[in-house]
């Protein structure tokens, strides 16, 4: 069954973008309103400095004529291997007004995975903040723009007349790496159109305003930070207070003194925020949205969260490939455990391996169609043609539309365990473990088997000092999940591996749980 477009909208979220177009290619494109001149757009450096809505507007215009006096051309790639800070906003925006086209470099790279990225963009020039750039390669020949505190030469740069207008809405705009946890990580290449589409979506369905100050702790270059937080909040005018990575204690303090009222975080970000929050309850309640996305939130969690802030956590169900496709609503009726209902302008089908379309409660692999799928993976066409068919995006994740058209996420395809021939959801598995006492955060991985195929194991992460009782965590799982979905083994770490994006590195405790079951 399909949803989305045409259907019945689903709680207060479904509201029309046509209003908010004209500032969102603003914010893509340039230049920002005048009434925004004197407007902080940007805080960083944990509030040191400040950069106005002018300001910004001026680096951005003063670079793009820099980049195109020194011979870069529409159509090129530059790298931007920087934190999260205002040089790095600067270099998105003066990418898209130069016609370029921006390639975020994740900052936990090494040098040999740096060069991967800018090699399989081929990027033509790299902009990197001065803390990185021992780690470019010392043979690497293509121009480089070094950056920083005391290092930023931009706003010597000659005032600018102002470039050519961005490139058609066709052409590729920014292209973002995937996290290559199978592998080499694939380029996905978003073009203005979908980028615009991508930003006018979020600015419908989170009700983004002017005033706001949202609290960007994601990095840019995944597309939570970036199309989720980021283009956004310019898009209206908001405050972007930027830290450069997650500190639960630095969050907790943002929302204590009332500066921030919009917050996107991982599951385990969030969990850890609230532990924090619980210790030292805000004194103030400023958020007015909280999302959390990229595995299953434990229902528990969004309840204390909001029973500590006021706020109640959307959860969001997406990817690289097409941004956010369904989400729960900010207001109105909810359906705990449900990751929500379509992003406006998104049609999702649940298909099964045949391609056929399953009906209402029926488990399959999500498919979706929209203005914010990718234009396909960089430089990759049989990847492409095995992602995208006929205009609908194969996700690769497993889920389940109920009679209401509200989504039900039941976990990545790939990460499913098939233990006689039965199939186990591990963020199924995951929610349970997370109820048990002692338990802030649980991954489940699958341990090959002959007679099996495979057998379910967890590694979980304890709250606080102290051993967790692994009894009472096994007595909490037999009043919730079937017998053959427990996990045989169950092991306590201090902490959970992390990928590039910082999700948990399953690939890792699955070769570590296999080493310990020989």
């Amino acid at each position: 069954m399909p949803v989305g477009e045409d259907a019945v909208p689903v709680g207060d979220d479904a509201v029309p973008l046509g209003e908010d177009a004209v500032p969102v290619r603003a914010a893509v494109g340039g230049p920002f309103p005048v009434r925004w001149r004197d407007t902080v757009a940007v805080v960083d450096r944990e509030g040191r400095r400040r950069t106005s809505y002018g300001e910004l507007d001026d680096l951005a215009d003063r670079v793009a004529a820099a980049w195109r006096a020194d011979g870069l051309r529409p159509g090129d790639r530059v790298g931007l291997f920087l934190p999260n800070c205002v040089e790095l906003v600067v270099g998105f925006l003066a990418a898209f007004r130069a016609g370029l086209v921006a390639v975020p470099v994740n900052t936990r790279y090494e040098g040999a995975q740096v060069r991967y990225v800018l090699d399989r963009a081929g990027a033509a020039a790299v902009v990197v903040h001065r803390r990185f750039a021992g780690r470019l390669p010392a043979d690497d020949a293509r121009p480089q723009w070094v950056v920083g505190p005391d290092t930023d030469t931009w706003r010597d740069l000659p005032v600018a007349v102002r470039p050519p207008e961005p490139r058609p809405a066709d052409r590729p705009a920014v292209l973002l790496f995937t996290s290559g946890t199978t592998g080499h990580p694939k380029g996905v290449t978003h073009t203005l159109g979908s980028v615009t589409a991508s930003v006018e979506q979020l600015v419908a369905q989170r009700r983004f305003t002017a005033g706001e100050r949202l609290l960007v702790s994601l990095a840019f270059c995944h597309v939570a930070g970036l199309l989720g937080q980021v283009l956004p909040g310019l898009a209206v005018g908001a405050t972007l207070v930027l830290h450069d990575g997650f500190r639960a204690d630095a969050v907790a303090a943002e929302i204590d003194r009332a500066a921030v009222t919009r917050l996107e975080l991982l599951p385990g970000q969030l969990a850890e925020l609230v532990d924090r929050l619980e210790a030292a309850p805000p004194s103030a309640r400023p958020l007015r949205g909280c999302v959390a996305g990229g595995d299953a939130v434990p229902v528990d969690v969004q309840a204390r969260f909001e029973a500590l802030t006021g706020c109640r956590v959307s959860q969001v169900c997406g990817m690289t490939e097409c941004f956010d496709y369904a989400m729960t609503p900010l207001t109105g009726p909810t359906r705990p455990g449900s990751v929500g209902v379509p992003a406006p302008g998104t049609t999702i089908q649940v298909r099964d391996g045949s391609g056929a379309v399953l009906g209402p409660d029926e488990v399959g692999e999500l498919w979706v169609r929209g203005p914010s799928v990718m234009a396909g993976y960089w430089d990759d066409p049989a990847a492409t043609a095995e992602t995208l068919v006929d205009g609908w995006l194969a996700t690769g994740d497993l889920g389940r539309l109920d009679g209401d058209g509200w989504l039900w996420f039941v976990g990545r395809r790939k990460q499913i365990i098939v233990r006689g021939g039965s199939n186990i959801s591990p963020a199924e598995v995951e929610a349970a473990l997370l109820a048990a006492p002692g338990v802030v955060a649980a991954v489940v991985v699958g341990v090959p088997d002959r007679r099996l195929g495979q057998r379910v194991a967890a590694f979980l992460v304890p709250r606080g000092p102290g051993a967790i009782d692994l009894d009472a965590v096994r007595r909490t799982l037999q009043g919730r999940l079937a017998e053959y979905q427990r996990p045989e083994w169950l092991w306590t770490v201090d902490e959970l591996p992390t990928n590039p994006v910082g999700k948990p590195d399953r690939v890792a405790l699955a070769a570590l749980a296999q080493h310990r079951t020989r």
